[in-house]
């Protein structure tokens, strides 16, 4: 369970994620993870899925995995991409996990990016199981000059969001932050399957 957010306005692009990881079987929580992480200079993803236990016991993510493997699969051929094509790149790398056998409900994950297009200006990503790794981007001309996309656990903070955008002056990274600042504990006040902790990164 998590609550992660990314977002992109003309000028800047912001990624938080909390950092509870919960044992679904039996309702314990940890909040001992990140789930933020830069991809390259002009991306950043903010992601969630599931934990498995590595060899010397210790909780890791799929989706932490997944960016570690391909960044060693694509080395520096990384640095120079934009927000679009790293959410293609990861789309088929979904998908062709399936192609090779992997069982789709085992790659239950899913990667919100924001960052640099390619051509110029920002965007958000997103590649989800729940959108069978369709890949997904959207500019922020397309939503009032903020785009921005989630993962949640119980509680949804989109109207909440939405309340909070419609009463800003302008909106700048700061204000964005700010924003994302408060939406962590007014969530985690009301959903026992998010930290009141979390990180923000932005670019």
């Amino acid at each position: 369970m998590t609550l992660n957010i990314v977002f992109a306005g003309e000028n800047f692009s912001l990624a938080a994620a909390d950092h509870r990881r919960t044992k679904i079987e039996t309702g314990e929580f940890v909040d001992d993870v990140q789930k933020v992480a830069r991809i390259n200079n002009h991306v950043m993803a903010a992601y969630s899925g599931i934990y498995i236990s590595d060899q010397l016991g210790q909780m890791k993510g799929l989706a932490e995995g997944i960016i570690t493997a391909i960044r060693r699969e694509r080395g520096e051929s990384l640095d120079c991409l934009g927000v679009e094509e790293i959410t293609q790149m990861y789309s088929k790398a979904m998908r062709d996990a399936q192609l090779f056998g992997v069982n789709k409900n085992e790659m239950d994950v899913t990667f919100h990016f924001t960052g640099r297009l390619s051509r110029g200006g920002f965007a958000v990503g997103r590649v989800s199981k729940h959108e069978d790794f369709e890949p997904v981007v959207t500019l922020p001309g397309q939503c009032n000059g903020l785009a921005w996309s989630l993962s949640m656990a119980d509680v949804s903070p989109s109207s909440w969001i939405i309340g909070r955008l419609a009463s800003m002056t302008e909106l700048s990274r700061e204000s964005v932050a700010l924003l994302t600042q408060e939406m962590f504990p007014w969530v985690a006040a009301k959903d026992k399957y998010v930290s009141p902790t979390f990180n923000v990164i932005s670019l």
